[in-house]
């Protein structure tokens, strides 16, 4: 039960998240917030004006990202590919030859996560500004709302987080904030993550991240349940497929926690997150490791249950967040590098491949030393075939492509069968062990030896959409798409209570 001061500092929390979308809302675009503003304006005029402000503000931006990023609005252009990072104007091969000229500290902070790219309006030369300048004006009242919080929430741990988070948005420095964040205490009744984090947005190179917030209320009984999987990370590890050069040495222990969202902000729009392991920095996640959170009420269904294996999507959910850390993070060999810096565009769908196909993998070691025992191997490959679909129907999203690579991958090596006939895909399961392992070795080799060259070959041969599959998304014409976390009317604080009595 949520205590008033609890309750007064989501609030706080909620407005928060607001801000943080107008934040995601000027990373998309450089003319997004004109666009936002000229929308809402003219939501009034008719029934179709209205649904194309509401639908833009679903999706942060004038673009359909369930069909291929196409524009709601025809004098709307394409999306950037470097979104509102970088100028429009620059080239890849600009950018390359302005960070060569650069100490190794700046390179280091042009290639970081937290640093915008813009052109000097007086020399034209491209220039670094750190996010918290960047942003002053959205994160100086989100870092105040968030010190307003932190004086009711109670949980001491909570508190020391959001102060300190509130710090960073200020300094742009994380450090303290991010390991504050993994020292909440695992029974605390709230837990809040905000901060840039998610890569997808910057399709360019990968370097950049987006502003995400999410405010989850913990559900005990179900975290309790999951407690067997805190050491999968190291378990797993042991188990690969790949030389033990690029085993990843630095692994710590993740706590696992399963929790209810109950508001969000920033970059969430679609695909709805189920999952997410955090942090993202691999200097922080070698000397503190990191937080799995499993969102259980943007995933669990009821009236749907009997079309899926329910329990076989969420472990699975758990294994793909859990294998984001397994494998190398830096290049093997002398003067290791981060395989992100290296991959740069291919980076985001390779991972998320490796982490799908690796947490089946490690399916099915637990289900064979019977860790895991009330789902059968054949649950698991079947409701991972279904999975697919749902991803790759999602259009230009590092997810649909590390899907669609995976699917083709599977189907060249006749794991999954196509049958002409019935227009229908099945599983061949005297297949599938082997080269799920064969795949996940070829992802993994990729990333540690950070060949650019391999990853490009392996994405323009493989996450592609292919006649056969098109035909099969046809057939799904029909079918929604994954349902829109629509929380609250965000204008109206008194009905963010509403929500959270959901959960009382």
């Amino acid at each position: 039960m949520l205590n008033p001061g609890q309750r007064e500092a989501i609030q706080m929390l909620a407005i928060a998240c607001k801000l943080m979308d107008d934040i995601y809302i000027r990373q998309m675009w450089s003319k997004n917030e004109e666009i936002m503003k000229k929308l809402e304006e003219n939501k009034e005029k008719s029934e179709q004006d209205n649904l194309l402000y509401q639908l833009s503000r679903m999706y942060r931006c004038p673009w359909d990202p369930l069909e291929n990023n196409e524009p709601l609005i025809p004098y709307v252009p394409s999306s950037p590919h470097g979104a509102n990072f970088y100028p429009e104007d620059m080239t890849k091969e600009e950018f390359k030859q302005s960070i060569s000229t650069l100490s190794k500290e700046d390179k280091l902070k042009a290639e970081g996560v937290r640093y915008l790219i813009r052109r000097n309006t007086n020399t034209k030369q491209l220039q670094l500004i750190p996010y918290s300048e960047a942003y002053q004006d959205l994160l100086s009242p989100i870092a105040n709302l968030l010190e307003k919080a932190a004086e009711t929430i109670g949980d001491e741990s909570l508190k020391k987080f959001l102060m300190l988070r509130a710090e960073s948005f200020r300094t742009n420095d994380y450090v303290e904030s991010e390991l504050a964040w993994l020292a909440i205490k695992t029974d605390s009744l709230i837990e809040v993550v905000c901060g840039p984090y998610m890569f997808y947005t910057d399709k360019l190179f990968g370097y950049k991240s987006a502003f995400v917030m999410y405010i989850h209320i913990c559900d005990q009984p179900s975290t309790e349940k999951l407690h067997l999987f805190t050491n999968a990370i190291a378990t797993v590890e042991n188990q690969l497929p790949i030389p033990d050069k690029y085993k990843n040495k630095n692994l710590k222990r993740s706590p696992i926690i399963v929790v209810n969202e109950i508001y969000n902000g920033g970059d969430v729009a679609l695909p709805c997150l189920t999952a997410y392991n955090l942090p993202t920095d691999y200097e922080i996640e070698k000397q503190a490791g990191s937080k799995l959170t499993l969102i259980k009420n943007v995933q669990e269904d009821p009236e749907q249950l009997k079309f899926v294996s329910w329990d076989a999507f969420f472990i699975h959910i758990l294994l793909h967040e859990v294998s984001h850390s397994n494998g190398p993070h830096e290049t093997v060999g002398p003067n290791p590098v981060l395989i992100q810096s290296r991959l740069q565009e291919h980076h985001s769908a390779l991972e998320e491949a490796k982490a799908d196909v690796t947490g089946l993998f490690a399916a099915d070691y637990f289900v064979n030393n019977g860790q895991i025992n009330d789902i059968s191997m054949e649950s698991f490959y079947v409701t991972y075939l279904a999975n697919q679909f749902r991803f790759i129907r999602q259009g230009q999203t590092a997810h649909a492509f590390g899907q669609k690579l995976q699917h083709n991958y599977l189907l060249d090596h006749g794991v999954i069968e196509y049958d002409n006939a019935t227009q229908k895909f099945r599983v061949n399961f005297d297949r599938i062990r082997n080269t799920v392992a064969s795949l996940t070795n070829l992802i993994m080799i990729i990333q540690g030896d950070g060949d650019k060259d391999k990853a490009k070959e392996a994405m323009d041969s493989l996450a592609v959409t292919r006649s056969y599959t098109e035909t099969a998304l046809k057939r799904l014409t029909n079918v929604a798409f994954d349902i829109p976390f629509l929380l609250l009317d965000r204008c109206h604080s008194h009905r963010i209570i509403t929500r959270i009595n959901d959960f009382d």
